[in-house]
């Protein structure tokens, strides 16, 4: 008896063919004669078919059949043809057996195989990165990366990532053919992945203003076709410690114009718009040395002139929403004509996200030489 199959391999869920070609080589008949496939737990859903000598299943056995008496060189071929568990993935082992009432002296050909077919699973593996650190309000990056380590295409591929609800605004990027499902937040469904198959999801959001703590985020990816290992389909979770911050905000207002011997004013408002207090908080003022005789008034938060220091100001620590205005009043020299400079700064010892805002100015101040008086000499005729 000979025993074939095909194929040597196989994905999980996959159909599988064996052929069975039995023959009486002997030059007497053979009576009584059964064959015994030893068909593998995990082979599902088979059907025979047979050419040749006459077969009957045996009752109550399973790939066991009676066979009509097989005269010299009568044979025939039982093809089954099945379906691989969509549960199993390894190796496959089968064994047929051929056996007659009659005596035979020749036992060695009886039997067949054993047939082995390695059962082949996809391995999805994903895995995610992101920030450790954050701050409120700032915008933060996740990057996914997928793959199929195995060696079956995996079917019906979903990823979910479960994004924080204090994340806001979040948009999304990719490589692969993947499509978001309808209704779901940040669910794809993902085209059939072959093995080694791979792709990338990149998450940009938003770390809502008012929150502080720990973002937590995971994603997992998932397959309707049997993986034998699921340890690599989950990635995360990727922690990102976010805290508020200050957010000093200065402006200034000066006139565009001006006099020599004039009188002008500047007004500094100075503002904590963050979510935290501003500690050891200072503003300076660059005055111009073409201002004289300059004073110095001031409002909201309390200010004190730092010592040695031309304008100066520590300022008391700045709560979220605090603020402040400092008005200057100065005299421009009377010698001076020409464009006056003015900037000013606020800073702070606790950390800034955005130092965009520290600044105020330049202001520009055109200057200006008073017009000076005629003199008029009286007309003197000689005559």
């Amino acid at each position: 008896m000979r025993y074939s199959h095909r194929p040597a391999s196989i994905s999980v869920g996959s159909p599988i063919t064996y052929t069975l070609v039995y023959t009486n080589l002997g030059a007497a008949v053979a009576h009584q004669v059964t064959i015994t496939d030893v068909m593998p737990a995990e082979i599902n859903n088979a059907s025979v078919i047979s050419a040749g000598a006459i077969i009957t299943p045996r009752a109550g056995s399973r790939f066991v059949w009676d066979v009509a008496d097989l005269g010299h060189g009568k044979g025939g071929v039982i093809t089954i043809t099945a379906l691989v568990s969509s549960t199993f993935a390894g190796t496959i082992s089968n064994t047929a057996y051929v056996a007659t009432e009659t005596y035979e002296q020749n036992l060695g050909n009886n039997t067949t195989g054993p047939i082995l077919t390695t059962v082949n699973v996809p391995d999805l593996r994903i895995s995610k990165q992101g920030p450790a650190n954050s701050t409120s309000s700032q915008a933060i990056t996740y990057t996914l990366d997928y793959k199929n380590i195995g060696l079956a295409t995996a079917h019906q591929v979903v990823i979910t990532d479960l994004l924080p609800s204090e994340l806001i605004s979040a948009s999304v990027t990719f490589s692969g053919a993947i499509t978001p499902r309808v209704g779901s937040r940040y669910v794809w469904d993902v085209t059939d992945l072959a093995p080694g198959a791979s792709g990338k999801i990149t998450i940009t959001a938003i770390v809502n203003s008012a929150f502080s703590g720990t973002l937590t985020n995971t994603a997992t990816i998932a397959s309707a076709t049997y993986e034998q290992d699921m340890d690599n389909n989950t990635a995360g979770p990727v922690l990102t410690t976010v805290i508020q911050v200050p957010d000093l905000r200065i402006s200034k207002q000066g006139p565009a114009n001006s006099m020599s011997g004039s009188t002008i004013t500047y007004t500094l408002d100075y503002k904590n718009i963050g979510f935290a207090v501003a500690h050891q908080v200072v503003i300076t003022d660059l005055l111009p040395s073409e201002l004289i005789s300059a004073s110095v008034t001031f409002s909201g938060a309390i200010i004190t002139p730092r010592a040695g220091s031309r304008y100066a100001w520590d300022v008391a620590d700045l709560a979220p929403g605090a603020s402040g205005k400092i008005t200057i009043t100065a005299v421009v020299s009377s010698t001076f004509s020409g464009v006056l400079t003015n900037t000013a700064y606020i800073a702070s010892a606790t950390y800034e996200q955005n130092l965009d805002n520290n600044i105020a100015g330049p202001v520009l101040t055109q200057v200006k030489a008073p017009n000076q008086p005629k003199i008029y000499l009286p007309l003197v005729l000689k005559g």
